[in-house]
């Protein structure tokens, strides 16, 4: 429980910084807008390249280490940045922030995948409550950052986040010197780069069939700004449409854990998914009303819900006795690059969008918020007849 509730809080002070880092670069430490982009590019880059290594570290030295070791690099670069530091150390700051980072959601994942001993529905479900409860996080650091925005009190927000990592570290260190001999038993003495074990072929072919589709799900935080801004010119209303995705993702992120551990299907949800990211993107370009791209993000949370946790529940069907951290490191690296790749096409995917589709008038908005409302439902249905077919059948 305590690896779950310092995931929460961990996505809190990162949530908090990212919405503060670019008035804080500007304000007190004079940086430039080019400045500020390129620093949360080291801190992005150096999350997502670390985070094999941070697997094969876990394995190799042990979970809770690492996540402590995460949670202290944490700490150290908000300190950091709280004293107003130079060029260097603020770039080096952004990059130990996102490896400390990477060093404990990589690990934790793992952790609760050994503590549940092999029962996959029970890890499916402790992966669903990490997802949870990262997203409430997620969900609450925007709004203390608006806090910080409003007083400009950087520096005591910098700090408090500092000693907040601490604080909820000292559980996991607890934790760590009670069961230092247990673990120590379970390390990897040796662990190539690449070795993710017998399971190498189902691991690939779940991230081939998965590329396309997370990709199209981390689409969001481009398709709705640019539909705010460029098609229905209302821009405001753009943290509207984000708010009502998240509540989505929070509420159905633990039902959608047990109902996707199917074995066998998760390519076909996947694909589903996919088809159904498609037609939101022709959709909202279809029907630009407010009340419509609302209720086509609700439909977007729904597909973010689907893909992240089919991706996740499939690695914990694939399974893995020894190496649960280098699987979990490996896929966020693989997931990174491809989705990197698929997000480079989503601009040009809109602006083919809205140039070639003109907006469809004298059409019931009712009636079309109707169908996305039965489709929701339908989406779920399935999922949900699935996954009892799936525990039957077991």
């Amino acid at each position: 429980m305590h690896i779950i509730v310092r995931r929460c809080g961990s996505a809190i002070t990162y949530a908090l910084f990212i919405s503060i880092y670019f008035n804080f670069l500007q304000d007190q430490l004079g940086w430039d807008a080019d400045s500020a982009s390129l620093f949360y590019s080291f801190l992005l880059f150096s999350n997502q390249v670390f985070a094999l290594p941070a697997g094969i570290f876990g394995d190799r030295f042990g979970f809770k280490p690492m996540m402590v070791v995460g949670c202290i690099i944490d700490a150290i670069c908000y300190l950091a940045l709280a004293t107003s530091p130079g060029v260097f150390v603020a770039i080096s700051a952004a990059v130990g922030i996102g490896i400390g980072g990477c060093l404990f959601s990589t690990n934790a994942r793992a952790e609760l995948l050994t503590a549940s001993h092999g029962n996959k529905r029970e890890a499916a479900r402790q992966q669903g409550r990490f997802l949870r409860w990262t997203n409430v996080g997620s969900l609450i650091g925007p709004v203390l950052g608006l806090l910080v925005l409003q007083h400009n009190n950087y520096t005591l927000a910098l700090s408090v986040s500092a000693a907040f990592e601490v604080a909820l570290s000292i559980p996991l260190i607890l934790g760590w010197l009670r069961g230092g001999t247990r673990e120590k038993s379970s390390k990897i003495t040796k662990l190539t780069l690449l070795d993710i074990g017998p399971q190498r072929k189902s691991f690939i072919k779940l991230h081939l069939w998965a590329f396309i589709p997370v990709g199209l799900a981390s689409s969001a935080p481009i398709l709705f700004p640019y539909i705010f801004t460029n098609v229905v010119s209302s821009p405001d209303d753009n943290s509207i449409a984000q708010l009502i995705r998240n509540i989505v993702v929070i509420v159905l992120q633990s039902w959608a854990s047990q109902a996707l551990l199917i074995e066998g299907k998760l390519s076909r949800i996947l694909i589903a998914c996919s088809m159904l990211t498609f037609c939101i993107f022709i959709l909202a370009f279809l029907f630009p009303y407010n009340s419509m791209i609302f209720g086509l993000s609700a439909l977007f949370g729904l597909i973010q819900v689907f893909t992240t946790t089919a991706i996740y529940n499939g690695i914990v069907l694939i399974g893995s006795t020894e190496r649960q951290a280098t699987f979990f490191g490996a896929s966020k690296l693989l997931l990174s690059a491809s989705t990197f790749i698929v997000l480079q096409a989503i601009p040009l995917l809109m602006i083919w969008l809205s140039q070639n589709i003109q907006p469809l008038s004298g059409v019931p908005l009712h009636s079309v918020q109707l169908v996305i409302g039965m489709l929701v439902l339908g989406c779920i249905a399935v999922i949900s007849h699935s996954g009892r077919l799936q525990k039957d059948e077991s």
